[in-house]
């Protein structure tokens, strides 16, 4: 961001009385326009601005409008170093008192009749700056952007229903998305720029060929956002290209496109970590399609489904680490993963009931080559059963080589290196929920898990998701699915590191892990309660009363150090 001479905060309030100049509450402007307008003046002088607005409805043809009721083409203007803030009750005097969630502010680009949305504004926000470098910068931070509809077949107004922004810098932050819609970009349109996606939701945009929620030819981070209900014909919730792309702390459900479900790459070099995908469909790849190379980690990726790649269709180099594929589907081949071409390395990957009616239950290659490392491979199905052949699949044209993993039912028609055949034996599949294939699935490793200090430490992946945080992507993967450390000796099969549950420590009444003075003064302070008493209090063998019985056992355990016991 650029360096600013000054800083203005405005406040925008619907309900002020008009005349008023933005300093206070009680003088607020009671349109956004105006806020804008003042906000483009004060830019031109190098002034950044921060604009509060009182929680409502803000339509793109409210007060302070170019035509107020006219237009399609009226949306609200960002200048370069605005924050345009929501959120706001009408009384708070800093920033951080506001309450996004409980005091909505809407924009909206509802302007006509409410019965269709055909009258309603191409954009509800437009932040675009000459061609050249990308200097220019704002911020949207606690807002509601919704029926945008940039229809038109071409041009500007077909493009980013709830936002269009070219050759910008656009952080968008605790944002919700609903309904927008657009001939590319439903949600958001970037391109030539920089956008960073944080904290927000994206709910039933459309677009009617690329990216239902988001179309980015810009360098683009998401971080921490859900992608819910979306649809376009190419990445029914982002479309991204181009340029670099980072996607992490996400999740996608009940999105839909021919292509990538989700998520499709056209090109680019993008980055997956930390991502839940479940219910998303297409007739190629249910959550993911690409055709530029692609490197993920610590993705959940459940009951997806698509004619081919249930989950991802590649055709292109694709490296998969710490991830769980359980029960994708395809009605034609790749229950979980279709190889259209490239190379697939799938690394400390747990593959579980996934299905597809022709060929290749988990994963199926026509060209290319699949290489299996560190996995659990089980009870996936195609139309000729579960046997190691049809859960790994590669026509005449690929290769596939399974190493030091679990392959149930494996036959010797698949290559392989050091594999058990043997049930991996999950915690619990299922989940809480009854359902296979939902967030709640357990797979982590029962203490008898064969795959429990099986996995070959040559064969663990690098970091190249930088799950680290540290940028150094040559180092080893540090982590399994749930963040626990993954090599501390010899590394796990599948997506979870074994974690034994700590043992017992007498004698810790606080829970940290210690047995120690600390502990002593608490039996001490609760010493001769003789009924009702808690181990938290002191009761240590369970009687109910805190006594001459319980101070031995702490005794006998003084100064043992053990793990803690707190959450």
């Amino acid at each position: 961001m650029p360096v600013v001479s000054a800083q203005v905060v405005l406040r925008v309030n619907p309900d002020a009385s008009s005349g008023g100049d933005g300093q206070s509450w009680t003088t607020a402007y009671t349109g956004l326009h105006e806020a804008l307008g003042q906000a483009a003046a004060l830019a031109a002088n190098s002034i950044e601005t921060t604009i509060w607005l009182r929680h409502g409805i803000y339509p793109t043809d409210g007060v302070g409008a170019p035509a107020p009721g006219t237009g399609r083409t009226i949306a609200f203007e960002l200048s370069t170093g605005v924050r345009l803030l929501g959120g706001f009750a009408g009384n708070e005097s800093d920033e951080s008192e506001r309450n996004p969630e409980q005091h909505i502010t809407i924009l909206s680009g509802e302007i006509g009749n409410p019965a269709t949305t055909s009258d309603n504004a191409y954009q509800v926000v437009r932040f675009i700056a000459p061609t050249g470098p990308v200097t220019r910068w704002a911020e949207l931070d606690g807002l509601t952007i919704q029926k945008g509809n940039a229809n038109a077949t071409s041009g500007d107004n077909s493009t980013g229903g709830g936002v269009l922004t070219r050759f910008t810098l656009l952080t968008i932050r605790n944002c919700t998305f609903v309904q927008n819609s657009a001939r590319q970009g439903g949600g958001i349109y970037s391109r030539n720029g920089e956008l960073v996606i944080e904290d927000s939701r994206f709910i039933s945009n459309t677009a009617s060929t690329d990216g239902g929620a988001v179309y980015s030819q810009s360098e683009i981070q998401v971080r921490g956002s859900r992608f819910d209900s979306n649809t376009a014909s190419f990445g029914g919730a982002i479309l991204a290209c181009c340029r670099p792309i980072d996607v992490r702390q996400s999740s996608f459900e009940g999105n839909f496109a021919s292509w990538g479900g989700a998520i499709h790459f056209p090109s680019g070099t993008p980055v997956l970590a930390e991502l839940n995908g479940f219910n998303n469909s297409a007739s190629r790849g249910g959550f993911l399609h690409t055709n530029t190379p692609v490197l993920g980690a610590n993705l959940q990726l459940g009951s997806n489904i698509a004619n081919n790649g249930g989950a991802i269709y590649t055709s292109a180099n694709l490296s998969l680490a710490n991830a769980t594929l359980v029960r994708n589907s395809a009605f034609e081949n790749g229950g979980a993963i279709h190889v259209a071409s490239g190379n697939l390395a799938l690394q400390h990957v747990t593959a579980y009931d996934n299905q597809s009616l022709i060929f290749g239950g988990m994963v199926y290659a026509a060209f290319g080559s699949i290489t299996i490392d560190n996995s659990i491979v089980s009870q996936n199905s195609d139309n000729a059963g579960s046997t190691d052949a049809s859960q790994v699949y590669a026509s005449a044209l690929a290769t596939r080589l399974v190493r030091s993993s679990i392959l149930t039912d494996a036959t010797g028609v698949v290559p392989a290196i050091d594999v058990i055949e043997a049930a991996p034996l999950f915690v619990d599949p299922f989940g809480p929920d009854g359902i296979l294939g939902t967030a709640d699935d357990d797979f982590s490793l029962q203490p008898t898990s064969p795959a429990i200090l099986a996995a070959n430490l040559a064969l663990v992946p690098n970091d190249y998701a930088n799950l680290s945080g540290n940028g150094d992507t040559s180092q080893p993967l540090p982590y399994d699915l749930l963040r626990n450390p993954r090599i501390i000796t010899i590394p796990d099969m599948g997506a979870f590191e074994f974690v034994p549950s700590p043992l017992p420590c007498p004698g810790d009444i606080n829970g940290d892990g210690q047995v120690n003075i600390n502990d002593f003064v608490i039996l001490a302070s609760n010493f001769g309660i003789t009924s009702g008493a808690t181990a938290e209090q002191g009761d240590l063998n369970g009687d109910g009363t805190v006594n001459i019985s319980d101070f031995v056992i702490l005794a006998s355990n003084f100064g043992n150090i053990c793990a803690s016991q707190s959450p």
